[in-house]
């Protein structure tokens, strides 16, 4: 296994979001029992500096797809870092109090 940091082709997108609805499928999951869902972290001038996204179904499980940091905090050794586990903990409040619904 490598990891890289790459784009992804067309057709491997194709693939992925092909095998996300053999997942629904498989499970009975219809299109509309899906949610999206978005946190984001702002800096104190209200600039966004975080993002995370992703799908949950049915309140049962979850697809994290997006997860987005702004550049200057992806600085390793950067006390400012800790804002990727703050926007991970404000998804997974979210996360909980969705699945409570």
């Amino acid at each position: 296994m490598k990891i890289t940091k790459r784009d992804i082709t067309k057709e491997e997108h194709q693939m992925i979001q092909d095998d996300f609805r053999a997942i629904e499928v498989k499970y009975g999951i219809a299109p509309s029992d899906t949610q999206r869902l978005n946190v984001t972290v702002d800096d104190e001038n209200g600039k966004i500096i975080g993002v995370a996204t992703g799908l949950m179904y049915r309140n049962k499980w979850f697809y994290l797809s997006d997860l987005w940091i702004d550049e200057k905090l992806r600085i390793k050794g950067n006390p400012e870092f800790v804002t990727i586990l703050r926007l991970l903990n404000l998804f997974d409040i979210k996360l909980a109090a969705e699945a409570r619904k």
